[in-house]
């Protein structure tokens, strides 16, 4: 069973770089509203991570079919 990086259960720089990622955010929103927590600060800021993972996705996507389309 995989468990979430704690800062007690591993080293300090591999807790700081799991908390610059936002994939992280996002599977601590999934791990909430699985048990329900809808109303929890965690579900806002992995909504906004996953906002934040998608804009250059969509962006990037939109760019590519111009260029083929050309």
């Amino acid at each position: 069973m995989l468990l979430p990086i704690t800062e007690a259960a591993a080293p300090t720089w591999l807790y700081v770089l799991s908390r610059i990622n936002p994939v992280t955010h996002v599977v601590e929103t999934e791990r909430a509203l699985f048990d329900g927590q809808l109303t929890e600060s965690v579900v806002l800021y992995g909504f906004l991570a996953a906002g934040a993972i998608a804009m250059p996705g969509v962006a990037a996507g939109i760019r590519g079919m111009r260029n083929a389309s050309a």
